[in-house]
């Protein structure tokens, strides 16, 4: 298995076993902010959504060191909500493997 297969094997188990605070984001406004924070789904957070399932994937092409294009998935979840006097509050989360 290459580098590349076990690291975002890794990353795809991650995202499903972890969760972050979507709920906050939610419910944010204008002019409040929110920190991210990522947890495990165990115990109390068990009915909570994992990564996995809300990130879309995009793949792009990164040339290795012996100049030949490998593809790499990157993940990411991006959310964005009109709120007060239309002002669009963006957030990005990249997951993406190691170029």
């Amino acid at each position: 298995m290459d580098q590349y297969t076990k690291e975002n094997d890794s990353i795809v188990e991650f995202m499903k076993t972890h969760f972050y605070n979507y709920e906050d984001f939610n419910s944010l406004s204008s002019n409040s902010s929110v920190e991210l924070s990522i947890d495990t789904i165990a115990g109390d957070n068990l009915d909570k959504t994992p990564i996995f399932d809300q990130v879309s994937t995009l793949t792009i092409n990164l040339i290795d060191e012996n100049d030949e294009v490998v593809p790499h998935n990157m993940y990411y979840v991006l959310t964005v909500k009109v709120v007060e006097q239309i002002h669009l509050l963006l957030t990005l989360f990249l997951f993406h493997t190691k170029a």
